[in-house]
């Protein structure tokens, strides 16, 4: 994947999330903490998958994603070629993604409805 797309689709969430920080918007921070723990989990697995160690679980990874680390995810997949080969790995991450998608659209939809400062632009109409 190309580094401008993939920087893209990770940082895309946290930009769309960050204004809220100043209403209370837990969102951003949570989304950011998960990616950093998503991110790291993904080198952790990268480095012992090339040592032959006992490897973290794909269901973890894909929990990581879905928590909230989706971001995180796809930097670590890129940076470190990782899981990036394994179709069904991928199906299953790509419909996380897609789904965090939507979700997000909700909550800035839903956050737009009680908070009239918003920055005009950011909240869909």
């Amino acid at each position: 994947m190309p580094l401008g797309l993939t920087l893209t689709l990770a940082t895309l969430p946290l930009l769309l999330l960050w204004p809220l920080l100043r209403h209370g918007g837990w969102p951003a921070l949570w989304w950011a903490a998960a990616s950093l723990v998503a991110f790291a989990l993904y080198g952790i697995d990268k480095g012992r998958a090339r040592r032959g160690a006992w490897r973290i679980p794909e269901m973890v990874l894909h929990l990581a994603s879905l928590a909230g680390g989706w971001s995180g995810a796809l930097l670590g997949q890129q940076l470190w070629r990782h899981k990036t080969r394994k179709w069904r790995f991928q199906v299953v991450f790509w419909g996380i993604g897609l789904v965090q998608g939507v979700l997000l659209v909700e909550l800035l939809w839903l956050w737009g409805q009680h908070l009239a400062p918003l920055p005009q632009g950011l909240m869909p109409r």
